[in-house]
């Protein structure tokens, strides 16, 4: 999977943007194994704000115009990006389940 990440307001370091990377290309690729490699594209958007710790934000488009899209706000970075990821596969499976039937 190819994932773009941008951030706004800070630096991401390469630990942490290794980390983030794995994450979602581990957990992510098992729902879109037969998805060809060009499709499967997404990015990722974190946000240091002034209040409220960090804003995280995930968009990727799939077959059949469907919008995978969510957005999660807290104080630790990853404890967020792990919120945002387990909606994001919600969304997956759910989309998954659509195009079964």
């Amino acid at each position: 999977m190819k994932i773009q990440v941008v951030t706004e307001n800070f630096e991401l370091g390469d630990r942490t943007l290794s980390i983030i990377q794995h994450k979602i290309d581990k957990d992510l690729e098992k729902y879109l194994p037969s998805f060809n490699k060009d499709i499967k594209q997404a990015r990722v958007k974190i946000e240091k704000r002034t209040r409220w710790g960090y804003k995280v934000s995930f968009n990727m488009w799939l077959p059949r115009k469907e919008h995978i899209f969510a957005e999660e706000t807290g104080e630790d970075l990853l404890v967020t990006f792990t919120k945002l990821r387990e909606e994001v596969k919600k969304q997956l499976k759910k989309y998954l389940e659509k195009i079964k039937s």
